[in-house]
């Protein structure tokens, strides 16, 4: 077998060796070379067979099939082949895979060099229909990561790099992608960095041709500012627009709103008003600059594609960062988080989750120090609710030039049509019909930025005539000003060509924004609709390159749906996403791309749920490849628990659906894999023993040996957090085998370093210690920051250089902040407060120790939390605070109990003798209540009590300086 060789399908198909290169001809070898190298997998030769001959039956299509791999077993790229009875697999390396592991490491330039041009360019496949489809969604799919490529390594080089290639590529990126603004922007910047102000000039005169003459649009009001940069013109860019233009006319309700959340007695501000009125821009307004005042800050809390009152409490623990465990409410675990901080909690359209009123009501009563700044359409009628009306824009009812002057309706329409057509300006003759507008739309500033997004083809009497004939409802209709905004949108959805309409109907599946190329990859939607759809001001560009809808155009849209394009269009959404969780699973297992995958999950996880609702008539395989693609992420966030519900939810839709014959045996073993690695992260051990045992007999069976190895390992995890170090070690030693046979570098890392942790636990600190270190090597081999974070973590804490162990802790450290990874903060936050506690350092002990018992908590490990309630213990018997000592020691030896735990000796050790120092300084009935209350205590309760305690300590320092 020849494995010097590497196949190249980018451009002209070529095969390149020691030997040098040769052209591949065209013909029905380079197409089985071609689809082989694309699949990266075994092929069934059945199915080789019906795409080459499917005019011929299945024996004279394999019979062909033998005999074409016969005739060209001659030449040197045929060595690349590997044959079995049933399949065939291209074993050497190929550019495309190459391409791919670029992109999926992010290594833009390593797949910009790769991609040499559009698969198998200049090949015509004549008389091979499957063939030809399948190889054109390839080629789009490729060039689609081609172009994304492009922006990564754009974006890669504007944090710092060659300043030539970076205007070179983004003249490349302009050429594939001819209506990506951003780029067009990155391109002006650095034709002032270079000097190149001519080309920049000329780009920009090009783009605004192509927009004006494709789609009616003109630059956006950033593009033009940088253009005059460039070119050094002293003109301002066109409609000289404030920041806040959203805002105009909202001064006095700047100000009301400004005064009420500086009033104590003010904890609930309603801002009511109809859809379109503004109330997400005061909020959003509100959050950019109205909350120094709160010293815990302000958290945004989107309630717009929430459907159901249960998945409320979901989104906000979100969007606080909490990361649930199992075993309290969600709402008591919000109660808890906020019970103390001084916060402003901002939750935008609630009006149509009336359910949870109350529990917001229950909410501000636990937590005296929050406040709440609610946007709805109805008022909550809440005790001590603040409600503040938002109606339209001011506009005078008489056309009169000085009155539209100072209108505020007046003032943002003129200002949003001076971005649609050069010279657009407020006059006698244009005066009357800006009013009637107005007055249409009741001065909504929604209705009034669609109405102006046409100003560049439609005069405002025009505009006003269309907006009239599409409006049949009475004047003094009470829903006037939502069903102006119906006719607005229903005006601008007749003057829409059919290619746009299509595209903003598809894009109202999409759930808390989206990414542009879920767009064009996922739904069909073309670059040019969607620059179209925000030059009409019905879409929204996000930082980021995302986008998203208004609430209510995006009710609007989706009406215009009929059932079965719904139905469409959800399943098109379903399978783009969990293509995309199955291309971010591997690396968010490690390397280099790590960071960015966890980024773009995050962005997308209300479309992955949306996915991931049953209801929605999903496949139950595509629901279940999804969650199991996702298991990681999960785990890395700290929300194992929400991850072990959707896992068992997808399980059980799947085992109802599918037929046990039918069913797909690695599928189910992963799944139940992972829903087992969910429950061990929650240490819900007989939930996660159930899962981990039907993964094993699952991969037992169909000889899934890398499954097996990690079952092994997670089972060894569990055992050892349950104090079972002689099984435990077995189990590893038993997975070790098998990744060594399998060569899993991976899987050997995070094995190896458990062995060591058991190692660690039996005091023996220098096999620990040779263990780590291995793992280390192996993690930074795999680029496995996660595992390479532990192992260096576990390093410190064997190495007696305190010095030395502290500075390692904090490069882990550093790491799991990087990663996001909650669960690994807490550890190092853990192992920092023993730290300082070793050097009496009592104080910043305590500190460290309760943030991490705070992030387990909230994470849902309480194995862990309890741990750090003993090591509060200790440090309480070191401050001579007896009684909080011994409540401490009670809620451990409870809460270990409970968990089935045993600590280890030394801990065991530890706890018995600083229990009797305790005891020694109180009256035996005082001890034996103090430890009694603790043994009472549940874990809530504990956490809640730790709390106290440290405000107490906080309270006594306050007195002792102004004493």
């Amino acid at each position: 077998m020849n494995l010097s060789g590497k196949l190249h399908l980018f451009g002209s198909p070529r095969w390149i060796d020691s030997s040098g290169v040769v052209g591949l001809a065209q013909g029905q070898f380079l197409w089985l070379l071609a689809y082989l190298g694309l699949q990266d997998d075994w092929v069934n030769r059945k199915d080789l067979a019906e795409l080459l001959w499917d005019d011929v039956n299945t024996t004279s299509g394999l019979n062909n099939l033998r005999q074409l791999l016969h005739r060209n077993k001659h030449l040197a790229w045929a060595q690349a082949l590997e044959a079995s009875p049933q399949a065939l697999r291209l074993t050497n390396d190929t550019d495309i895979k190459s391409f791919r592991g670029a992109c999926q490491a992010a290594d833009w330039e390593t797949a910009l060099l790769e991609y040499s041009g559009s698969l198998l360019e200049g090949s015509r496949l004549t008389g091979f229909e499957q063939l030809e489809v399948f190889f054109e969604t390839e080629r789009s799919v490729l060039q689609s990561d081609w172009r994304e490529a492009l922006i990564g390594r754009t974006q890669t080089l504007e944090r710092g790099g060659n300043a030539v290639e970076l205007f070179e590529l983004l003249q490349t990126l302009l050429e594939v992608d001819p209506y990506n603004e951003e780029a067009l922007h990155s391109l002006l910047r650095q034709a002032l960095v270079l000097g190149r102000q001519e080309r920049g000039t000329r780009a920009f005169q090009a783009f605004g041709q192509r927009i004006r003459a494709d789609l009616g649009l003109e630059p956006l009001s950033e593009t033009l500012r940088l253009a005059a940069l460039v070119s050094g013109s002293e003109v301002v860019a066109r409609g000289s627009i404030e920041a806040d233009v959203c805002l105009l006319g909202r001064e006095l309700e700047q100000t009301s709103i400004r005064a009420q959340l500086a009033h104590d007695s003010v904890r609930l501000l309603t801002l009511r008003g109809s859809g379109g009125v503004g109330k997400t821009s005061l909020a959003k307004w509100v959050l950019e600059h109205q909350t120094s005042g709160f010293q815990d800050g302000a958290v945004w809390v989107s309630l717009q594609p929430v459907s159901t009152v249960e998945d409320v409490p979901l989104v906000i623990a979100d969007a606080l960062k909490l990361n649930l465990n199992a075993n309290s409410s969600v709402w008591q675990q919000i109660t808890e988080s906020l019970r103390s901080k001084n916060l402003l909690l901002i939750l935008d359209n609630l009006e149509h989750l009336r359910g949870v009123f109350e529990s917001l009501a229950a909410l501000l009563e636990a937590a005296p120090h929050l406040k709440m700044l609610v946007t709805s359409r109805v008022s909550l009628e809440l005790p001590g609710e603040t409600v503040l009306v938002l109606e339209g824009l001011d506009y005078p009812e008489e056309p009169s030039l000085e009155l539209a002057q100072s209108s505020s309706a007046v003032r943002l329409f003129v200002a949003r049509a001076a971005l649609r057509r050069v010279g657009f300006v407020l006059s006698a003759q244009t005066v009357p019909g800006i009013l009637r507008i107005c007055k249409l739309v009741h001065g909504l500033p929604l209705g009034l930025e669609l109405a102006a997004a046409w100003a560049g083809e439609l005069s405002p009497d025009a505009l006003a005539d269309g907006l009239e004939s599409n409006s049949d409802l009475p004047e003094n209709d009470t829903l006037g000003a939502h069903r102006s905004l119906r006719t607005v949108f229903e005006h601008s959805w007749e003057l829409l060509e059919d290619e746009l309409r299509t595209a903003l109907s598809a894009v109202s599946v999409f759930r808390g924004g989206f990414e542009r190329r879920a767009a064009l990859e996922g739904l069909g939607v073309s670059a040019r609709a969607l620059l179209a759809l925000v030059g009409r001001s019905l879409l929204q560009s996000l930082p980021g390159g995302r986008y998203d809808l208004h609430s209510v155009v995006q009710t609007f849209a989706a009406q215009k749906l009929e059932r079965a394009q719904l139905k469409h269009l959800q399943l098109a959404h379903a399978h783009y996403f969990a293509r995309f969780a199955e291309h971010a699973e591997t690396p968010l297992r490690g390397g280099t791309g790590q960071t960015r995958w966890l980024e773009r999950v995050a962005a997308d996880h209300r479309n992955f749920v949306a996915l991931l609702e049953t209801c929605r008539g999903i496949p139950p395989d595509l629901a279940l490849r999804t969650a199991t693609a996702l298991s990681r992420y999960w785990m890395l966030h700290g929300r194992a628990v929400e991850g072990l519900g959707q896992l068992e939810a997808a399980i059980q839709a799947y085992k109802i659906s599918v037929d046990s014959e039918v069913s797909e045996p690695t599928l189910m073993a992963r799944a139940q894999l992972a829903a087992g690695i969910q429950a061990s992260c929650s240490a819900q051990f007989e939930r996660a023993y159930a899962h981990l045992d039907a993964a094993q007999l699952e991969a037992s069976v169909h000889g899934f040996i890398l499954i097996q190895a990690e079952v092994l390992y997670w089972r060894a995890a569990n055992e050892r957090d349950q104090g079972l170090l002689e099984v435990a070690r077995v189990h590893l030693d038993q997975a070790i085998a098998l990744q060594e046979r399998e060569n899993d570098v991976w899987g050997l890392g995070h094995s190896i370093n458990d062995l060591g942790i058991v190692c660690a636990m039996e005091g023996d600190d220098d096999t620990a210690k040779t263990h780590f270190q291995t793992s280390l090597k192996l993690c930074r081999e795999r680029e496995d920051r996660k595992g390479e974070a532990i192992a260096l973590e576990n390093i410190a804490l064997v190495n007696p250089n305190r010095l030395v162990a502290i500075s390692l802790i904090r490069e882990s450290l550093a790491i799991k902040r990087e990663l996001g990874d909650i669960s690994g903060i807490a550890t190092s936050l853990g192992n920092l407060g023993n730290a300082a506690l070793q050097e009496l350092q009592l104080s910043q002990a305590r500190d460290s120790i309760l943030e991490s018992l705070e992030l387990f908590y909230r994470i849902g490990q309480p194995l862990k939390t309890v741990y750090n309630l003993s090591v509060l213990a200790e440090i309480s018997v070191l401050e001579n605070k007896f009684a909080d000592a011994l409540t401490f020691y009670g809620v451990s030896r409870s809460g270990f109990e409970r968990l089935q735990a045993i600590p280890d000796d030394r801990l065991s050790e530890n706890i018995e003798r600083l229990t009797a120092q305790a005891r020694a300084g109180l009256t035996p009935e005082f001890a034996d209540a103090a430890y009694a209350l603790g043994c009472s205590m549940t874990l809530d309760e504990a956490v809640c009590f730790a709390r106290k305690d440290v405000k107490q300590i906080e309270n006594d320092v306050v007195a002792a300086r102004v004493s």
